[in-house]
């Protein structure tokens, strides 16, 4: 809450900022695997089942052109995989099925594994703000199924990120090892500010409720 509340003032070199404002791409855009819509950022994921009904991920990836959120205090750029923290699509159908075929015969997939971990790792570093990484192995598409993120050109965002003076926008941490150093909610800031006071005031009425709960419980145990 203090992050969204302090958004709009110029930020701090090293300190932990919500940028929120339009998301606005520096670079060409970029298509979304799945639904094809044109997009600064996505990540998908092809997930199939196994005999034991287990879901597993067979293959994934994350793409960002360089961009920066345009705040009340200027510009910030996303330099880092970010962690979207909205709902996914789960497009179906045969056009997404067509058009994540046709995205797969143009990559290459990284294993997954240490050779995967290594090269997710050594793109937190990113410095001119493009990111173009996946991973796994080719799937039966037919027998999968999809999950998307995608934010397009010039949405209402808020990123949450350590804010580097240097290079004017939000970054690893020094020394992190965070897979995902910015975190990504759709939406304004005045939207993203209610919706966390709407989850908190969720769990202390549930707490309330646990707590009604027990003391009943013990008056009746004491009644026994």
């Amino acid at each position: 809450m203090r992050l969204l509340r302090d958004a709009a003032h110029p930020s701090a070199d090293g300190a932990r900022v919500a940028a929120c404002g339009p998301l606005v791409a520096d670079g060409p855009l970029l298509a979304a695997p799945m639904t094809g819509r044109p997009c600064v950022t996505y990540k998908y994921e092809v997930t199939t089942r196994s005999s034991q009904r287990r879901l597993s991920v067979t293959c994934d990836g994350y793409a960002l052109t360089p961009c920066h959120v345009d705040t009340p205090g200027g510009s910030i750029r996303i330099l880092g995989y970010t962690d979207f923290r909205f709902s996914p699509e789960t497009p179906s159908g045969p056009d997404a099925e067509s058009r994540m075929r046709g995205y797969l015969a143009g990559t290459t997939l990284t294993p997954h594994g240490l050779t995967a971990g290594r090269a997710f790792l050594a793109m937190l570093a990113d410095e001119d703000g493009a990111i173009r990484a996946d991973f796994g192995t080719s799937p039966a598409l037919d027998a999968a199924g999809f999950i998307e993120y995608a934010v397009a050109d010039r949405e209402e965002v808020c990123a949450f990120g350590t804010y580097s003076a240097d290079r004017g926008g939000l970054v690893p941490g020094p020394g992190s090892v965070d897979a995902y150093p910015v975190s990504l909610r759709r939406g304004s800031a005045a939207r993203i500010r209610r919706s966390f006071l709407t989850g908190a005031a969720g769990y202390l009425g549930l707490a309330a409720f646990l707590a009604a709960l027990g003391a009943v419980a013990a008056w009746l145990l004491t009644r026994l």
